[in-house]
Parts: C-alpha cells; structure tokens; sequence
C-alpha cells in the first residue's frame, strides 16, 4: 500500500518524532473542538515523562511507526495489550492506507498477546476511520478531563 513501512517504535528520537506528529495532527483536527482543558490532557499524555514515555519504556504500551521514504507519516499506539491510546496521520496521508497498516500490526501484537478484542476510545473525527476497521460504539460519546470520546470495540480472531 502506497509503499509504507510498518516498524516498532522503541528509540527516543523516533518516539519523540511520533509524538510531535500526533500532537499536530491533534492540533489540526482535534483541537478545535476542544476546550483548553482537554487539549491541556492531551498534551500531558504525550509529553509528561511518567505518561504515554514511562509507559513506552516499561513496555505497558507499544507505539509503530508507518514511514513513507524513511519519513514518519503515520503512529499508533496501544496500551494493556490491547487499548488503542494514539493513532494520529498526518492530513496528506490520510485515506492511503497507513492508519489500517499500522492497525494491522497492533492487531497482530494483541492476538499475541492471547487477545480476543481491541478497545479504543475514539476522537468524534476518527469514528468513521475505527468503523471501517471493524469497530463499533458501545456507548455514547463521553467527556473526561476536556477529552471527548465514543469507547468502541473491535473483536479479533486468528
């Protein structure tokens, strides 16, 4: 697809690129429909050092990449096996099939990982991308900390 690259992120400088490409990709899309506080909540799950870094480090969560000509384009990341916590495209990406090959690859560490769904608590905007992975609501849409979401699930199976 498109001639992307699917790797785990493990080394700071690439973490660092992935959460600076979901902070803007936040920015763009997410943002404007946030109050101050939620994007305050974001911004500390990724940037302060005992969130989404101790996390990586410790192996409670694990980020990919996607990467178009060595260039990051695309991130995901799950926590508990299992919980999408960040899938973020840049805009010039979108609908080209990074996001559902890095979903892919955490489909794959979650069946590992002897799991039987993946759960995320999905942004309004990023809805209609979960849907066609599978996807569906289990409630209405929620607000805590500033962060709107609808939690949505998705069976896996070999």
């Amino acid at each position: 697809m498109r001639n992307f690259k699917i790797k785990r992120i493990t080394e700071a400088a690439e973490i660092a690129a992935a959460t600076k490409l979901a902070h803007d990709v936040f920015m763009e899309f997410e943002a404007p429909f946030y109050a101050p506080e939620g994007i305050k909540s974001f911004e500390n799950l990724i940037f302060k050092p005992e969130n989404l870094p101790a996390m990586l480090e410790s192996e409670a969560a694990v980020m990919w990449g996607c990467y178009r000509k060595n260039a990051l384009v695309g991130m995901m990341a799950v926590r508990d096996f299992s919980h999408v916590s960040l899938a973020f495209t840049k805009k010039e990406y979108h609908r080209m099939g990074a996001g559902t090959m890095l979903f892919a690859a955490l489909r794959e560490y979650s069946l590992s990982k002897f799991c039987t769904e993946i759960t995320v608590n999905s942004s309004p905007y990023g809805v209609p991308f979960y849907k066609s992975l599978g996807f569906t609501a289990t409630d209405s849409e929620r607000m805590d900390f500033g962060m709107i979401y609808i939690p949505m699930t998705c069976r896996i199976e070999n």
